[in-house]
């Protein structure tokens, strides 16, 4: 899904960009240009290695093969200004291509003053209801010939949809998986989560252990603790009893509040959240997000529809 209209906007092109295609897929836009295909191999090493955006830079091309690609475009998205608001009041414009969400990757870890060093696919949208692209982008991350970022530094966030989950498993993604689980019972997710009318609670709850089986990695729990709601002693003790079976790891996420109909439960009924997961067979951790002073943090950072 596009998650920023106004801080990054697709731009209008003739041709796919080049981020986004596969070493295959780039040898086979060389071989249309009558070009041999390790070209394209040489392109993939310049963009994902290199860092190189520029076809006039990359000196190892001839020079008509760098004129020649002149009409194409590199880059899936142009960064513009940006302001900010509630997350999931955008609605939903589209699915984004996987070119398109690789270069969120690129173009931030370009401007960052550090090195990006993991990847969540998560925030506005379901990333298992765009599978096919989200899976290629994982894969352009995860390539070794190029980003080379290790499995285990990219984790795909879902809300819970089953079949793909199952998908998942069958292929042996190599990647972590974080379910939103955001409550302890079918009627509970009910009310803040309207994907659960067709992903029944009981059989994600068995899907996941199935993953967390077969692929013997730990399946992440995500909760966010909204007040009144999800916060009481027992549903912390509800969590301990359904969750203890299964290879996991419990993610506390304290609500941020964004002026809407949820709050944040105060620091006394979080401790106390935590103290009845004392006897929990899995770990849990709290996550407190940075940025709430400016409206940025988990759940608070989105752009402003006009």
């Amino acid at each position: 899904m596009q998650k920023f209209k106004d801080m990054i906007k697709t731009i209008d092109i003739n041709e796919e960009p080049i981020i986004g295609k596969s070493i295959l897929e780039l040898e086979t836009l060389l071989i249309s240009l009558d070009e041999k295909p390790f070209r394209g191999r040489q392109i993939f090493d310049w963009i994902y290695k290199k860092n190189i955006y520029d076809f006039s830079k990359m000196s190892d091309l001839p020079k008509n093969l760098r004129e020649k690609l002149g009409s194409f475009k590199i880059h899936a998205l142009e960064v513009i200004n940006c302001d900010f608001c509630a997350t999931a009041k955008m609605g939903f414009i589209k699915n984004l291509t996987t070119g398109e969400i690789v270069d969120q990757f690129l173009q931030l870890q370009e401007i960052s003053r550090s090195r990006i060093t993991n990847v969540v696919f998560m925030g506005m949208g379901e990333p298992f209801l765009n599978y096919k692209n989200t899976i290629s982008a994982a894969d352009l991350l995860h390539n070794p010939k190029g980003l080379n970022m290790a499995a285990w530094r990219i984790t795909i966030s879902t809300a819970g949809i089953i079949n793909k989950i199952e998908k998942y498993t069958e292929e042996k993604q190599p990647y972590k998986l974080a379910i939103s689980l955001n409550g302890s019972s079918q009627s509970q997710r009910l009310k803040t989560m309207p994907i659960t009318q067709n992903q029944n609670f009981s059989d994600l709850l068995k899907v996941a252990k199935n993953y967390a089986y077969n692929s013997r990695k730990k399946v992440t729990f995500e909760y966010v603790l909204l007040d009144g709601i999800n916060d009481e002693p027992s549903d912390a003790l509800k969590l301990v009893r359904i969750l203890n079976s299964t290879n996991c790891k419990l993610n506390l996420i304290p609500y941020n509040d964004i002026d809407g109909v949820y709050k944040r439960p105060n620091n006394d009924k979080i401790q106390n959240f935590l103290n009845n997961l004392n006897k929990a067979e899995f770990p849990v951790t709290i996550r407190w997000s940075n940025g709430q002073d400016i409206d940025a943090g988990c759940g608070q950072l989105a752009t402003k529809i006009k």
